[in-house]
C-alpha cells in the first residue's frame, strides 16, 4: 500500500476569482497542462491511492474534469472537489453524479460586505445563492461539505454560519485558522507581478491577521479567539465540525500534487514555506512516497524549523514548553494571568 494514501491535488492553479484576501494557493504565470491531468490520474490509481481532494486554483476550470472523475472513480479512489462554486450548473451537477463523492464550498461570513472583502465582488453572486446551491448538491446524493478561514474580521461571525448551514444535511465544516505566512510568501514570490501588485496583496493578507500584545500576554491574538470560538462550538457536541489551527501538533504535514507532476509539502512545525518531495513522473510514485513517509515520521524534522515557529506563537502557548524569556512574562499585566492560564490549558489538550 502507498504512503502517499491520500493526495490534495492542485488541479488547476488559475482561478475564475480575483485572488481571495487569504488565499496561500499557487500563484504562477503559467498554464496547466490538459494532457497530463488523466496521466496523472492513473498514476494515482496504479497506486495505490485512496482519497484525492480536488482543489487549485479552481479545480472546474479543467476542461478535462469529467474524463480525470471517470478514471479516478474507476480506480476506486474518494473524490472531494474544493470550488468557488462559480461553474457548478445543474448539467455539471447531473454529470458527477457517482463520480463524485463530495463538494465543499466556502463559507466565510454572514455579512455580506465582510465576505466581498475576503472574496471579493466576482464570489458575491455565489454567495446570494449558497443555499440553493447546497440543495442542489444534496438533492444528487453527493455529499456537501463547508469550508471557513478563521481571519480576524470575520471571526464573530462562526455561531452564525453554524446556524444557517445546518438548516441543511451537510458531511462536515471545516474551520481553519488563517495562515498569514503563507498567504505572504505567495505574493512576495510572484516575481512576475509587478511591484505595487505584490505590496498590495501582501498588505491584503497582512489586515487579516491579528496579533496580540505583550502587555496582555497574547490573550488578544487570533490564535486566542480561535480557541475560544472553538470551545464555544464544541458544546454543540457535533462531530462534524473541526477547527484547524495553523500550527497543530495532531496534524500531518500537507502534501500537495501539482499539474506538472511536482508533489509539495508543509508541516505545522515549519509552514513558513513548502518543500518539495519531488516528481511522481520523473522520479518515479514510490520514490516520493518513500520520502513522503520519512516526512511523517519526522525523520526531516528540522529544529531550528521548530524552534523558530514555536517562538512566533503567543506567551501563553509557550509556557509549557518553556520556551520564553523572564521578562516576557514579567511585562503582562496581573489581571491578563488568568485567562493566559486558561488558554495554555486549552492549547495543551488539544494537542495531546
Amino acid at each position: 500500500m502507498s504512503e502517499l494514501e491520500r493526495v490534495h491535488w492542485f488541479l488547476r492553479e488559475e482561478c475564475n476569482l480575483k485572488r481571495c484576501a487569504y488565499c496561500f494557493g499557487p500563484l504562477t504565470e503559467g498554464k496547466a497542462d490538459p494532457d497530463r491531468d488523466v496521466e496523472l490520474a492513473k498514476v494515482l490509481v496504479e497506486n495505490g491511492v485512496r482519497k484525492v481532494i480536488l482543489g487549485g486554483g479552481e479545480p472546474t476550470l479543467a476542461r478535462n474534469l469529467e474524463e480525470v472523475l471517470q478514471v479516478l472513480k474507476g480506480g476506486g479512489i474518494s473524490v472531494s472537489l474544493h470550488t468557488n462554486g462559480l461553474l457548478l450548473t445543474d448539467e455539471r451537477l447531473d454529470r458527477w453524479k457517482g463520480l463524485v463523492d463530495d463538494i465543499a464550498l466556502p463559507f466565510d461570513a454572514v455579512d455580506k460586505m465582510t465576505q466581498r472583502r475576503l472574496r471579493g465582488k466576482d464570489f458575491m453572486g455565489v454567495f446570494e445563492n449558497l443555499t440553493q446551491l447546497a440543495d442542489k448538491i444534496n438533492s444528487r446524493g453527493i455529499g456537501l461539505g463547508w469550508h471557513t478561514v478563521f481571519t480576524r474580521i470575520n471571526r464573530n461571525e462562526i455561531p452564525e454560519i453554524y446556524k444557517i448551514i445546518n438548516e441543511q444535511r451537510f458531511s462536515y465544516w471545516r474551520i481553519y485558522e488563517y495562515n498569514t505566512d503563507l498567504a505572504r510568501q505567495a505574493w512576495l514570490t510572484a516575481e512576475w507581478l509587478s511591484t505595487e501588485d505584490r505590496i498590495r496583496g501582501f498588505l491584503k493578507s497582512q489586515s487579516l491577521e491579528k496579533l496580540g500584545t505583550a502587555k496582555k500576554g497574547g490573550t488578544d491574538c487570533l490564535l486566542a479567539d480561535f480557541l475560544r470560538i472553538e470551545e464555544e462550538m464544541g458544546k454543540l457536541m457535533d462531530s462534524r465540525v473541526t477547527f484547524v489551527a495553523r500550527l497543530d501538533s495532531r496534524k500531518e504535514p500537507y502534501s500537495f500534487l501539482t499539474n506538472d507532476g511536482r508533489v509539495d509539502y508543509y508541516a505545522w512545525y515549519s509552514d513558513k514555506r513548502r518543500k518539495t518531495l519531488g516528481n511522481v513522473q520523473s522520479d518515479g510514485f514510490m520514490k516520493v512516497a518513500g520520502r513522503w513517509q520519512k516526512v511523517r515520521e519526522h525523520d526531516e524534522f528540522d529544529e531550528d524549523d521548530w524552534l523558530e515557529t514555536t517562538s512566533a506563537t503567543p506567551l501563553w502557548a509557550r509556557l509549557d514548553d518553556g520556551i520564553y524569556f523572564t521578562e516576557e512574562v514579567e511585562e503582562v499585566l496581573p489581571k491578563y494571568i488568568p485567562e493566559m492560564v486558561r488558554l495554555a490549558d486549552l492549547w495543551q489538550e488539544r494537542n495531546e
